[in-house]
């Protein structure tokens, strides 16, 4: 154990170190902190280096897409190819297909005769693909294009003009990558599939994460910011993720500040609990209001106890049925349960309670999820913090999706 001390001045930069270093609310954008998904960052990359290639980058919300994203222009300059230059636009509901090409092209000048060109000057207010093409083909430089949460634009017209101007991009091979980032769990929520457009993608899956490379994640801030963490608090914190960095950064983050605003350079097991409480703190205007919509009522139920368990039986891609749900309720709540004592809080969590809970599937085989996935480590997070349940009875749950790391 390292006992260093650290001065006022020491711990303001380090705390600010901190911050910069594990960031829960934005994408990573330093490739040395980086971590795992090598055969996704593969298959972007081949994209870029493939003419007429574009890629789709899609999955649950808070598996680290947008991350992926930021870094892949990054590598490429690193591999030795600095010709290229970087665009990238964050889609806000309602967004018109000219407004996305617009901000593009603010940030694509060309240069002509000595002098640069603003290419969204005089924009079409309804550009054709063809329009976009010709533009496109005016740049000085290749470029790797960004196009994130594209799931807020309207399908079925802004979706279906991209469709149309990847495939005149593909058609004519323009040393342009467009990189599509949304969150959805299949490509044609993203984009209209026609055969053509689906030949030119290379679709990229961005399931949660393992264990090993959450691990990584937490060890790469580490080294970073210069602190010590145990290898069971290391643990905690990748398995309590449930595969989203988005925790990992969240959790690790706020151990690393309660070391710090004490001055030392190691993070003890009361500076996990007190991440943890913090954690649960810092999203209680988000997803603590959800949760409390779903859980409260005036009267004695076990709704908290009942979507704790859900948290607890859903796998590593964050899916359960109601015969899941049953023993680690049994476990927490002290005494059996049969699904006929707990069916209907599920019924009501995918209803009115919310819905916080997604219901899918046919009858006697219906699987459940949480609407928003990040609510899942939230609910098991803030079951931790209130007493609901203890790390010993995690322990006995077996949780982790990686046997191998037992807490």
């Amino acid at each position: 154990m390292n006992d260093t001390q650290m001065t006022p001045e020491e711990i303001i930069s380090r705390t600010a170190l901190i911050h910069s270093t594990f960031t829960p609310s934005a994408p990573v954008k330093n490739p040395d902190l980086f971590a795992g998904r090598k055969v996704q960052i593969d298959r972007v990359f081949g994209a870029v280096f493939s003419p007429g290639q574009h890629a789709v980058i899609y999955g649950e919300r808070g598996v680290g897409k947008s991350s992926l994203a930021t870094i892949i222009y990054d590598v490429v300059i690193l591999s030795g190819r600095s010709s290229y230059v970087p665009a990238r636009v964050n889609c806000s509901r309602g967004i018109t297909f000219a407004e996305i090409w617009r901000e593009i092209f603010k940030q694509l000048p060309v240069t002509r005769g000595g002098e640069t060109i603003d290419l969204s000057e005089n924009f079409p207010d309804n550009p054709t693909s063809e329009e976009i093409r010709g533009l496109l083909s005016q740049l000085d430089n290749p470029a790797i294009i960004v196009i994130d949460e594209f799931d807020r634009v309207d399908q079925d017209t802004t979706a279906v003009q991209m469709s149309d101007t990847i495939k005149t991009i593909s058609d004519r091979a323009l040393p342009v990558t467009l990189v599509i980032v949304g969150v959805a769990t299949a490509l044609n929520e993203l984009i209209e599939e026609h055969e053509s457009v689906v030949r030119s993608l290379v679709q990229v899956e961005m399931q949660r994460m393992s264990v090993p490379e959450l691990l990584e994640t937490i060890d790469k801030g580490l080294t970073k910011v210069e602190l010590q963490m145990p290898d069971f608090i290391r643990k905690r914190i990748a398995i309590l993720s449930q595969g989203l960095p988005h925790n990992t950064h969240l959790l690790a983050k706020q151990a690393a500040l309660a070391a710090v605003k004490d001055g030392r350079l190691d993070i003890n097991e009361a500076d996990y609990r007190q991440a943890v409480r913090d954690a649960v703190l810092d999203k209680a205007e988000s997803l603590g209001k959800i949760y409390k919509s779903s859980t409260y009522s005036p009267k004695e139920n076990i709704f908290a106890q009942v979507l704790l368990a859900c948290a607890l039986a859903a796998d590593k891609s964050g899916v359960f049925s109601a015969k899941d749900v049953r023993i680690p309720l049994s476990l927490i709540g002290n005494q059996t349960y049969g699904i006929q004592a707990y069916i209907r809080h599920l019924d009501k969590f995918s209803t009115e309670r919310g819905p916080i809970l997604h219901k899918g599937g046919v009858k006697r085989r219906f699987q459940y999820r949480f609407v928003e996935p990040l609510m899942q480590p939230y609910v098991i997070l803030k079951g931790l913090a209130d007493g609901l349940v203890t790390e010993d009875q995690l322990t006995s749950l077996n949780f982790s999706s990686e046997p191998e790391l037992p807490l």
